[in-house]
């Protein structure tokens, strides 16, 4: 009857278990679930934030083409306004030019009236004297004639000395005058030399501040780029410290505990102290347990803490209590000073050694005061050398210290920069696994203090660097005003230089007429005096017997002669007043050409400009566009990251239900032993047969069968080979 009860009481477990089983299937599918879910919302995030980044780079190359183009824009509405001022003036200069024209050929017209007019005067003069001669007679021809022709000689001898004083007159003053006209083009030519220095000197300040631009450009870009890798570690550093990657089981579940489970914490060994840079593989290996340890504020809250870890049965962990610190405080200090003395006694006579010892472990971390007595009592006795060797002389010392002398030793153990330990008892610590390069918890440590000085550090050098940038760019500015400005000055002085040019060639031509005539009139008035002379030996016969015409004859000469040499004045100003006419002519078309010129200039760039004002609109409207989508983007990026929390914290429910239902399974497997024991204790009580005690040997192997499935079903399925591990 026992043993049908507890049959029935074997099947009501079993059927149990079976329960229990299947809610541990549902369970773990809800975990799957949740995990899967969890798993695909940190994918849409990661890729969120990752095109949040690209869109913020796109908005920051925008920011600069739309500087670079406003900067063009400016520079070019510059170019504008100096193109129209040079427009306005060089109206100004064709309006001077037309008023003048039309003034000089109003003088012309005038100049041409007074020419006719005399011209008239000297033919009605010249029938008088041909009247006059012809009615000197017949007897008179012969002398009348000669003494025309002589006369003609005469007055035109006379005319030609004229012409040359007047020419040499002329060719003096336009000497002169020529003079001057090349010192103003010289003056002028060293002017524009000067402006075109000027410019070169402010076109090289121009290059090498754009060549500074560049570079200040390309050390800010440099910059930035160090400031999001020292933030990307920082941010990494900072997930790693909230994850307590690193640490065991146990020490993650009491620095996770809820509040009101564990008081007084203070926090784990390596987030209490800085291990200096280069030493944190030294410090960590002294440490040994310890970097794993968990500080608390009094022995109370140890006991806490050790109840609570065994409630959960989340691990072991190391606990460290600071109550007791104090008391030790001076007795460890004159110990400590004993000691230092000691060893600085024994490397004084040894100073290659004395080079290669650091010195002792707790000297060398950087903490609160409250935690000195704590890294003291945990690296107490432990010396830093710099390699093995130095380890090994020091063990070596310490081996005849100790068989010398009974006293405390100075130090128990010698740690290398590498991590290797060599302890006094005659043991130690070496190799390296296949995560050698991964730093330690210390180094982790050291870092998560040191980059958020390093990150300010990068962000005051990005700040000067654009106030820099800023800085050279208005001073590019002003060179480039300036710059305008010289251009301006260098084309007013050209076009002064190309005016004197002119005005230097116009003058050398007419000098060139003016020597041309002189030596023409010179062999000219050279022959007429040769005939002058002749004529006046055939005259001198004759002069008495035309004396009495003479007088008439020389009066009407005289008047010819006067009015033919203003005749020649007249027509020599005539012809002067024509070709400054033509000059004037030829000057205003070439001003009208260069205003048509300018005008075009000037329109093609007011087109420039108006392309690039499109050009940023349009950049403007794309850099609106981009900020409404990382807008859309970033609220996005919110609401998947409150659905990763809601999907965590499911999660973390279906874990700890998943935890107590394989609690529950394990005590109902538990049940069952026990009552599979109770039963084969009962069926070999009753019974001593051979037949009910291969039964129940075939009954306690059907039950070691079923317990060791279960327990292979347990392997497959939790992972757990030993039933005590659950």
């Amino acid at each position: 009857q026992s043993i049908a009860s507890a049959d029935e009481q074997g099947g009501t477990l079993r059927a149990r278990r079976q329960t229990v089983r299947t809610r541990i299937v549902e369970a773990r599918n809800a975990c799957s679930t949740s995990n899967e879910l969890v798993q695909k919302i940190e994918r849409d995030l990661a890729v969120s934030e990752e095109r949040i980044t690209g869109l913020q780079r796109q908005r920051g190359e925008q920011q600069q083409e739309e500087r670079r183009l406003r900067e063009r824009l400016i520079a070019l509405q510059q170019q504008i306004i100096d193109q129209e001022e040079q427009c306005d003036l060089v109206d100004e200069a064709v309006d001077t030019g037309a008023a003048a024209l039309a003034a000089q050929e109003a003088q012309v017209a005038r100049a041409q009236k007074d020419y006719e007019m005399e011209e008239r005067r000297l033919r009605a003069a010249q029938n008088d004297l041909v009247q006059v001669q012809a009615r000197l007679g017949a007897s008179q021809t012969d002398l009348g004639r000669q003494q025309k022709h002589l006369g003609e000689r005469n007055r035109t001898l006379a005319a030609r000395r004229d012409t040359i004083g007047q020419s040499q007159q002329a060719l003096r003053s336009l000497e002169t005058r020529l003079v001057e006209e090349r010192f103003r083009l010289e003056t002028a030519r060293n002017e524009e030399q000067q402006v075109v220095q000027r410019k070169q000197v402010l076109g090289r300040a121009i290059a090498e501040a754009q060549q500074e631009i560049e570079r200040l450009k390309a050390t800010l870009a440099e910059a930035e780029r160090q400031r999001r890798t020292v933030s990307d570690r920082l941010a990494m550093l900072k997930n790693w410290r909230q994850s307590l990657s690193g640490y065991t089981d146990g020490v993650r579940a009491l620095l996770r505990a809820p509040a009101g489970k564990v008081s007084g914490l203070v926090g784990p060994v390596p987030q209490l102290g800085v291990a200096p840079s280069g030493l944190e593989a030294a410090l960590e290996a002294a440490l040994g347990p310890y970097l794993q340890a968990v500080v608390v504020e009094t022995l109370a809250d140890a006991y806490t803490s050790l109840h609570y870890l065994q409630a959960a049965r989340s691990g072991k962990a190391m606990v460290m209590w600071l109550e007791e610190e104090a008391k030790q405080a001076v007795v460890d200090e004159a110990q400590c000073q004993a000691e230092e003395e000691t060893l600085h006694s024994y490397l004084a006579g040894k100073p290659a050694l004395q080079e290669r010892v650091v010195g002792f472990a707790w000297r060398h971390v950087q903490c609160d005061s409250t935690y000195l007595q704590l890294f003291g009592k945990m690296l107490r006795g432990v010396v830093i050398v710099k390699d093995v060797d130095a380890a090994r002389e020091l063990l070596a010392w310490l081996t005849l210290l100790k068989s010398s002398s009974s006293a405390h030793m100075p130090f128990e153990k010698v740690v290398t920069l590498a991590g290797e330990v060599l302890h006094g008892t005659g043991w130690l610590t070496a190799g390296s696994g296949k995560d050698a390069n991964q730093q330690g918890l210390l180094a982790y440590e050291r870092e998560l203090r040191e980059l958020p000085l390093q990150l300010n550090e990068h962000v005051a050098l990005i700040d000067q660097l654009n106030s820099r940038i800023s800085e050279v760019q208005r001073s590019q500015e002003g060179r480039r005003a300036e710059q305008a400005a010289v251009e301006k000055e260098q084309q007013k002085i050209g076009s002064r230089v190309n005016e004197l040019n002119k005005v230097l060639m116009a003058s050398q031509r007419e000098q060139e007429r003016i020597q041309t005539e002189l030596q023409l009139a010179t062999s000219v008035e050279q022959q007429l005096a040769a005939e002058v002379v002749g004529l006046e030996q055939e005259v001198q016969a004759a002069q008495e017997r035309v004396h009495a015409h003479e007088k008439s004859q020389r009066e009407l000469a005289g008047l010819a002669w006067e009015l033919q040499q203003e005749m020649e004045e007249r027509a020599s100003a005539y012809r002067r007043q024509q070709d400054e006419l033509g000059h004037a002519r030829t000057a205003l078309a070439v001003k009208r050409q260069e205003a048509r010129s300018l005008h075009q200039h000037l329109a093609t760039q007011q087109a420039q400009a108006q392309d690039l004002k499109a050009q940023v609109e349009q950049l403007a409207a794309r850099m609106k566009e981009a900020e409404q989508r990382m807008h859309t983007l970033q609220e996005a990026t919110t609401h998947q990251r409150e659905e990763l929390a809601k999907a965590q914290a499911v999660a973390l429910q279906l874990t700890g239900a998943l935890h107590i239902v394989e609690e529950q399974a394990g005590e109902v497997d538990r049940q069952i032993s026990t009552l599979e024991q109770q039963t084969m204790q009962l069926r070999q009580t009753l019974t001593g047969l051979e037949g009910v005690y291969r039964r129940c040997l075939l009954d306690s192997q059907k039950a070691r069968d079923a317990v060791e499935s279960l327990l292979e079903q347990l392997r497959e399925e939790m992972g757990v080979a030993d039933p005590k591990d659950l």
